[in-house]
């Protein structure tokens, strides 16, 4: 598998859905906080990464703790 953006890049030119790309991820097991800095870096905005993180009903913890650690304000989220 190639780095993280460019993991990204190819399946944001197939169209894959937002959720399905975010499941593919944390199927190889790339920590969240990888695959959030990807999204950002992407210019995906912040929003659909939070509502695909809420369909798949990931802990609020996890979406807080990853936000966090990037120093992304809890205002933005």
């Amino acid at each position: 598998m190639g780095s993280l953006i460019e993991w990204s890049d190819a399946i944001i030119e197939r169209g894959i859905p937002l959720i399905e790309r975010r499941d593919a991820i944390i199927g190889w097991r790339i920590p969240l906080i990888e695959w959030h800095d990807a999204l950002i870096e992407r210019g995906i905005p912040l929003i659909e990464w939070r509502d695909a993180i809420i369909e798949r009903r990931l802990p609020l913890i996890e979406r807080h703790d990853a936000l966090i650690e990037r120093g992304i304000p809890l205002i933005e989220w």
